[in-house]
């Protein structure tokens, strides 16, 4: 920080135009910016600590049917591979769908989010032990249904058994939004949010946690249900499924990024990702500009902060 300001002054002192100065305030991270493919995590910040999965869907290509490539990469620290589009056959997680189809990919905001329009699509991990059994954890998820029909909409699922449970329903028909963790039993091991506020088809950001403070649902950074449950789970090498795991139980909507720690976040946390999920990644460097302002006012010097 101090060797940029220096660097200021002496461009300053060069182009001999102490008058026009232009800066730009220092930006923290990406935001809600989605960063580019390749872009790390950013170690050393606390909501680092425990990311075991995280997926944006930033990937540049499609490979229809293919086994193998880094269209959709996970980026936390769990050791899963890559996940590939389009594949039923391959080991590791993949999206997928009836006769192999390939859901959509879609642009948003300088960044892709994968549209799946068919209640069987499905974000597949060959196995779920990177969920923890207990001690915490949290899931954060974008998350924008895409019309108003309710249905039997399954968020996220794993094990065959409710003592392996690591689940979410999210606006299920005659349900409301649930949690569940090792088990199936309201204020002990399910938690429940029956009228979420909003509209159906909001672009919202979930979280779901369970740990010392209990178990909670959020939306888009607000706690709509909690309770004082902090229980455990059987340890499950069953498939876990970003949407339905029968393939015929997931929401027609847009997943733009899916995290998973092994940890509860603290309120503050979850609060503050939810407004800015993309501040898990390493943000781009500081850099200086020179360029000309007018015939008359000289040179402006810009300050472009992308670090901290």
């Amino acid at each position: 920080m101090k060797k940029a300001f220096v660097l200021i002054f002496i461009l300053l002192t060069l182009t001999g135009c102490p008058r026009k100065l232009q800066a730009q305030a220092l930006r923290k991270g990406w935001g809600n910016t989605k960063p580019p493919i390749g872009t790390q995590l950013r170690i050393g910040y606390p909501w680092s600590v425990g990311l075991r999965i995280a997926v944006v869907f930033n990937g540049l290509q499609i490979s229809v049917g293919s086994a193998g490539g880094n269209q959709v990469i996970n980026y936390g620290t769990w050791p899963v591979g890559p996940v590939t589009l389009g594949s039923t056959t391959s080991a590791g997680p993949r999206l997928s769908g009836p006769d192999q189809v390939t859901p959509t990919i879609a642009r948003k905001g300088g960044g892709r989010r994968v549209v799946l329009s068919d209640v069987s699509y499905r974000v597949q991990f060959d196995n779920s032990n990177m969920i923890p059994t207990g001690g915490g954890t949290t899931i954060l998820m974008g998350h924008q249904k895409t019309d108003t029909t309710a249905r039997a909409a399954i968020g996220f699922s794993t094990g065959s058994t409710a003592a392996a449970y690591c689940n979410a329903l999210i606006r299920y028909t005659g349900l409301g939004t649930q949690f569940y963790y090792g088990g199936a039993v309201e204020t002990a091991s399910l938690v429940t949010w029956v009228t979420p506020s909003g509209n159906a088809d909001d672009d919202d950001i979930w979280a779901f946690s369970t740990g010392p403070r209990g178990m909670e649902i959020w939306k888009n950074g607000v706690i709509g249900a909690s309770n004082s449950a902090d229980p455990t789970r059987s340890a499950s090498t069953d498939p876990f499924t970003i949407g339905s795991p029968s393939g015929t139980d997931s929401d027609l909507v847009i997943r733009d990024f899916f995290y998973l720690w092994a940890r509860q976040l603290t309120t503050t946390e979850i609060a503050y990702l939810s407004k800015f999920p993309f501040d898990v990644f390493t943000p781009p460097p500081n850099w200086l500009s020179v360029f000309a302002a007018s015939a008359a006012g000289g040179n402006f010097t810009t300050f472009h902060g992308g670090g901290k």
